[in-house]
C-alpha cells in the first residue's frame, strides 16, 4: 500500500484530534513498519487496517463508519494535494474514464501494489463501475466514491456485495450526458 494513504490518515487524525492522538495511535498499534510513512513508500496494507481498527473505538465510531469517513477524507486530501488532476474534468464520468486508463498503467508498473480490480463500463446513457476490493478496503472505497460523486454533483447507485475470498464487489451506476 502506498505511503500517501498513511499520510492522509495522519492528516485526518491530526485535523480531528491533534498530534498527540496520532502519536498515541502509532505507539499503541502493533505495526509491521516503524510508523514513519513517506508518500512514495510501500507499506503493508495490514498496517493501515490495524491503525483504523485501533482508532475507531478511540473516536467512538464503528470501524465501517470510520473507514467510510477516511475514504471521503482521502478524496479531499488527494484533490487538495493534486488540484490540477481534478480541475481538468467536467464530471464524474470524465474523471473515472481517465482513472481507468491511469489504473492500467499503475498496475503494469506496480503489480505488487495490491490495488483492487477496477473496470469501467460505458453505456449510452450511464456508466457502470465494477470494483473488487479486499474487505478492509471496501468501506474506504465506498467513502471515496461517494465523495467523488458529491464533488461532481452526480447522483449514483452504489451496491456493495460480498464476493469470493474475503473480497467485496461494488457495482456503481451513474448517469452521464
Amino acid at each position: 500500500m502506498k505511503g500517501i494513504l498513511f499520510n492522509a490518515l495522519e492528516e485526518m487524525v491530526i485535523a480531528y484530534a491533534g498530534i498527540p492522538l496520532w502519536n498515541q495511535l502509532l505507539s499503541d498499534t502493533p505495526l509491521q513498519q516503524e510508523g514513519i510513512y513517506t508518500a512514495g513508500g510501500d507499506y503493508p496494507a495490514a498496517d493501515l487496517t490495524a491503525l483504523l481498527q485501533q482508532l475507531a473505538p478511540t473516536l467512538g465510531l464503528a470501524e465501517e463508519d470510520l473507514q467510510q469517513q477516511f475514504g471521503a477524507f482521502l478524496f479531499e486530501f488527494l484533490s487538495q494535494r493534486y488540484p490540477d488532476f481534478l480541475h481538468r474534468y467536467q464530471d464524474l464520468a470524465d474523471c473515472l474514464t481517465c482513472l481507468d486508463r491511469l489504473y492500467e498503467q499503475i498496475n503494469r508498473r506496480y503489480s505488487h501494489a495490491g490495488l483492487p480490480t477496477f473496470q469501467l463500463q460505458p453505456a449510452s446513457d450511464h456508466f457502470t463501475l465494477a470494483l473488487q476490493v479486499s474487505a478492509p478496503q471496501a468501506q474506504i472505497c465506498q467513502g471515496l466514491l461517494k465523495q467523488a460523486a458529491s464533488h461532481f454533483q452526480t447522483p449514483l447507485q452504489l451496491q456493495l456485495s460480498p464476493a469470493a475470498d474475503q473480497y467485496f464487489a461494488f457495482a456503481m451506476r451513474f448517469q452521464h450526458d
